[in-house]
């Protein structure tokens, strides 16, 4: 920028008195607001479209839900024991991928068990009762102490703590907001690092067995689940579980197990293996065994990936049987879990299936076929670790992940990179954070602006550098269903969406990702603003601004990574956006040429509207002050008293688009020449 801007050391000042209240005045221009309005019916019309729900009988006010959906495995989970059911939670219900339609629901039932001695603490496992049979239960005060329940979703169910919504969480005595659950570990120390978390939208929970029919045992679960959009871990979702026995008896031979409904499509003509070829019996995976039954449009396999077993003790007893078998019995369940072949309450020849009675082989899946074809059956299976002894205020640790792939290579090839992160506290690289985005109706047209700082300043948690390398814009017509254009890899396979626009650093990084389908960029430098002239009035447009790194080009690297698109306009980096039609000559965008009152001046100053519904009416001071080295810019809140920017370093070369935004603006100064 020209130094023009004022003399040397003497500050002058812009006072903003009427404009943002005459700017907030405009916002009942009628067609504007009919636009407005227009847009969040339909929006509203959409997301009551959503079959999000929860039975929660009465009394239980205490029971949540979370929404893992940041990537294109997406599921809805319970704080009651219910990792997945489709009957229960309704969608998602392990829903894949992203662009498919409703009936891709690949679980009707995943649920937690741990047996004891014989006796069963588990959920409702048999979806055909209208009884409540639930052992697990949330625990007591949750509501308040371990989510906030002023997110709800469509059914009125609070949303439980997520790490990517603040106000999900709850508050302490003070009335601030704090996180109830674990932070990402710093591998180094393995200490937790206050603040971070693992992936894109980390939720935290706690259960009990306080609802056991036949008494509690003392047993307490805290569990954290992982939703990752980075690209390499968009098609898997990871479940992290501590198991406390917080009584002070020793528990005597304690399974747990986890007992899964999968359903790859609908025809019940599926198929079923345990374990990879050469790899660790870690893995339990499904697909169709009829694919031209025409039920889906696409069906992938899924997969049970074992990650972390109590004392390290790994798969003990895997059985799998027909789904129209599925036990509903404590003792069934125990019987199966545990391998007991003496019991009385199973058949053996339906659960147990080979020569080794506790794991079960899996190649005598495909005699199952009731058609006679080979065509598979619709499977239910258990795997459980034990028997353990837990001792009084004893923790043990159990984890897995849910992977999906298109084919049998892909899933394995995700099921390995969840293995890798295992490894290491769940952590992989990490995307740069997604900025803020703002979006505002002009005359017959979209204007977006979001903030640099978070994006710009992001460092990667595995890697430990700053590698930020651009931003890219994408334009949704259908409500986030889809983006835009689609990428398509050398099968075509669907893959992504390419932008509707792209900014990237001018430092030499460009074209091609050389480990990935992305594209880095053409030096075309930075941009915090985006003009949308190519749409329609009165037609409701979402838009998503990502930040992408670098990657890693070298020889053994990996690939650029981009943060994920936003999934709703409640997500900070997306809006939605009805763009108005001509509002009587008036420019939302700038106002300039405001009279200074002190000091020399030599310039103008522009005020940039990016959110028209954070405008406040508040008057406003700016300050410049000029050194040798720097320009900087204050401003403060007239009728608050608050300091919005304090000695902030005005941008050189015209850049002022990196200026943040405050209160629903963003101050550009010019020099006048400029």
């Amino acid at each position: 920028m020209n130094r023009s801007l004022n003399s040397k050391k003497v500050p002058f000042l812009f006072f903003l008195p009427v404009i943002i209240a005459l700017l907030a005045s405009f916002l009942f221009a009628q067609n504007l607001y009919n636009a407005r309005e227009e847009g969040r019916l339909v929006y509203e019309r959409y997301r009551n479209s959503q079959r999000f729900g929860l039975w929660k009988p009465s009394g239980k006010e205490d029971r949540g839900a979370g929404v893992l959906d940041r990537g294109e495995l997406a599921n809805v989970m319970g704080n009651f024991g219910i990792i997945s059911h489709y009957h229960l939670l309704f969608e998602q219900s392990f829903h894949w991928p992203g662009w498919a339609d409703d009936r891709h629901q690949y679980c009707f039932g995943l649920e937690l068990l741990v047996g004891v001695n014989g006796d069963l603490v588990t959920s409702i496992h048999d979806p055909t009762t209208v009884a409540e049979n639930y052992d697990w239960e949330a625990l007591d005060g949750s509501l308040g102490n371990l989510f906030s329940g002023e997110v709800t979703l469509s059914d009125g169910t609070p949303v439980l703590a997520s790490s990517d919504n603040p106000t999900t969480w709850p508050r302490d005595e003070q009335g601030n907001r704090f996180w109830p659950g674990h932070y990402r570990i710093d591998p180094l120390t393995g200490q937790e690092v206050p603040g971070e978390f693992v992936s894109e939208r980390d939720i935290f929970c706690i259960y009990d067995d306080s609802n056991n029919q036949n008494g509690p045992y003392g047993l307490r679960v805290e569990q954290t689940a992982y939703s990752f959009g980075r690209n390499y871990a968009k098609d898997f979702l990871i479940f992290d579980l501590k198991i406390i026995n917080t009584s002070d008896s020793t528990l005597d031979s304690v399974y747990v197990g986890y007992m899964s409904d999968f359903k790859v499509d609908f025809d019940t003509h599926d198929k079923i293996r345990f374990g990879e070829p050469g790899k660790p019996k870690d893995m339990v995976y499904l697909w169709d065994g009829d694919p031209n039954a025409g039920n889906w449009d696409i069906t992938g396999y899924i997969g049970f990936l074992m990650l972390h077993t109590p004392r390290d003790s790994g798969i003990t007893d895997f059985h799998y049987f027909d789904n129209i078998y599925e036990p509903a019995t404590d003792g069934q369940i125990w019987e199966i879990m545990s391998s007991d072949t003496n019991g009385t309450h199973i058949t053996r020849e339906l659960y147990f299936h080979g020569d080794n009675y506790r794991i079960d082989d899996d190649a005598l899946a495909d005699d199952m076929d009731p058609t006679g074809q080979q065509r598979g059956t619709d499977f239910v299976f258990i795997v459980s670790s034990g028997p353990l002894t837990l001792a009084p205020h004893d923790t043990v640790h159990s984890a897995f992940a849910v992977v999906m792939g298109a084919d049998e290579q892909q899933l394995f090839k995700n099921a390995q990179q969840v293995r890798d992160m295992a490894s290491n506290y769940y952590l992989g690289y990490s995307p740069p954070q997604p900025p803020k985005l703002y979006g505002t109706s002009r005359e017959g047209k979209v204007v977006l602006n979001w903030d640099a700082e978070t994006s710009e300043n992001s460092i990667d948690l595995l890697s430990g550098e700053k590698d930020f390398e651009g931003y890219r814009i994408y334009r949704s017509e259908d409500f986030g269903k889809t983006w835009g254009k689609v990428v398509t890899d050398e099968k075509g396979q669907f893959v992504d969406y390419f932008p509707t626009a792209q900014f990237d650093l001018i430092d030499g990084i460009t074209g091609k990702d050389p480990f990935s389908h992305y594209y880095l960029g053409d030096d075309t430098g930075l941009r915090h603003t985006f003009v949308d002239e190519e749409v329609i009035p009165g037609k409701e447009y979402w838009y998503s601004v990502t930040a992408y790194d670098r990657g890693d080009a070298s020889p053994g690297g990996y690939a650029s990574l981009e943060s994920p698109r936003g999934v709703t306009p409640d997500d900070p980096n997306m809006v939605s956006v009805v763009p108005s039609r001509q509002a009587q000559g008036i420019d939302y965008s700038a106002l300039d040429s405001l009279t200074a009152i002190g000091g020399v001046c030599n310039s103008r100053l522009q005020v940039q509207i990016a959110d028209l519904d954070q405008l406040t009416g508040d008057r406003y001071r700016v300050t410049f002050s000029d050194t040798t080295d720097t320009t900087t810019l204050t401003l403060v809140n007239l009728s608050t008293g608050d300091t919005l920017l304090n000695g902030y370093p005005i941008p050189p070369n015209q850049e002022v688009e990196d200026i943040p935004i405050t209160e629903g603006f963003r101050l550009k100064p010019f020099d006048k020449t400029g």
